[in-house]
């Protein structure tokens, strides 16, 4: 096995990641390799790195000898000040899927709470680490916001878009 690099996010953050890496190895097509790779770098003689026990919070991510980021004395970290922003990279893309998902399901009468439960079984999230209201309030701020920028753009569109039609019959 190559080197590791850790990421300490929230614990809900860490069961999507890992449901998002598969067989946890480090490939280019991998969205945490999208994510991850940027921010990986070699660890400099200076810095006094802490070993962190794995706890729910942290995600470890092994890079496999076969990948471009391998080092051969596994001296590679990711600095603590991008940690933040990796965990707020991470919470994008897990509301995004997450919205994603429960707006499809909802389109076709699916109640919120059980689209919510089948989120969380298809990526391996358990009930420990996140509540059915925080993801409730997620999901209506992310609808409240979607419905405003809609009639927002539409209020506008559609009154010069009839103007256009005038002019064209």
């Amino acid at each position: 096995m190559g080197a590791t690099v850790t990421v300490r996010m929230k614990p809900y953050l860490v069961e999507y990641a890992k449901s998002k890496m598969g067989n946890g190895l480090f490939s280019n097509s991998e969205i945490i390799t999208k994510i991850v790779k940027p921010f990986i770098r070699r660890m400099p003689s200076t810095y006094q790195h802490k070993q962190q026990s794995l706890t729910p919070d942290i995600l470890e991510i092994p890079i496999p000898l076969i990948s471009d980021l391998y080092v051969g004395d596994n001296k590679i970290y990711i600095h603590p000040a991008d940690n933040g922003t990796i965990a707020r990279i991470f919470e994008a893309h897990f509301n995004d899927a997450l919205f994603s998902y429960v707006t499809d399901k909802v389109r076709y009468n699916a109640e919120l709470k059980k689209c919510f439960i089948q989120f969380c079984d298809d990526y391996n999230i358990s009930w420990e680490n996140i509540n059915y209201d925080m993801m409730k309030k997620k999901y209506y701020r992310f609808r409240k916001k979607k419905e405003k920028k809609t009639s927002f753009s539409s209020s506008f569109c559609v009154p010069n878009l009839s103007l256009v039609l005038t002019f064209l019959l």
